[in-house]
């Protein structure tokens, strides 16, 4: 096996094993998680998009284990919603290669909280969409203002899907940097997505 394979199946696992753990911790918190930001990296840092999705899915399996999960069709919406980070990370990965390195710093740290951002509100839709949706869970008249209603309910929840995302993912992204600085390691296409 290559070593690259190797330390990125490595990086897989760690992912992995810390994101559901720090699921399960942060389960007394509503919607804060480490899943997007670690999806987001993935999906920057890793070159097989299999491996990629292999961690949000991972993460939310495992620790549903433990937590519990919704409807089915809720479920799929979760599961779905949290995959779209690691599409955006690739997206990422791909127009930086094409840049020069002139504004990176800045083009880094604005793209890390767009392409937050974007995967908290996709998530947010999507899943709140189901919630109204789904026939398992009649909280609400199957017309538009009970699709508004939904969202509305979900404004708070909302919050703190972005505040745990953007913790996370700066968290994430920095502790990257961080270890890369220190060690001193210099690979080709395994440098810091956030640099200072």
């Amino acid at each position: 096996m290559k070593k690259e394979l190797v330390a990125d199946l490595l990086l897989v696992l760690l992912l992995i094993v810390v994101g559901s753990l720090l699921r399960i911790v942060f389960i007394g918190y509503p919607n804060v998680a480490p899943t997007a930001a670690f999806a987001l990296f993935a999906g920057a840092r890793l070159k097989h998009p299999m491996l990629a999705l292999l961690v949000p899915l991972s993460i939310c399996v495992f620790s549903d284990l433990y937590i519990g999960g919704y409807s089915l069709f809720v479920t799929a919406a979760v599961y779905f919603s949290l995959c779209l980070p690691v599409l955006l990370g690739m997206l990422y990965r791909q127009v930086k290669s094409t840049q020069s390195s002139w504004r990176a710093p800045a083009g880094n740290l604005a793209w890390l909280t767009g392409g937050t951002l974007l995967g908290a509100t996709l998530f947010f839709l999507i899943t709140n969409g189901a919630v109204w949706y789904s026939s398992d869970i009649a909280m609400y008249s199957g017309s538009f203002s009970g699709l508004m209603q939904c969202y509305a309910v979900a404004l708070p929840f909302f919050r703190f899907t972005l505040m745990g995302d953007l913790g996370f993912a700066f968290a994430t992204f920095g502790t990257y940097a961080l270890v890369f600085r220190l060690i001193g390691v210099k690979q080709a296409n395994a440098e810091p997505v956030v640099a200072s």
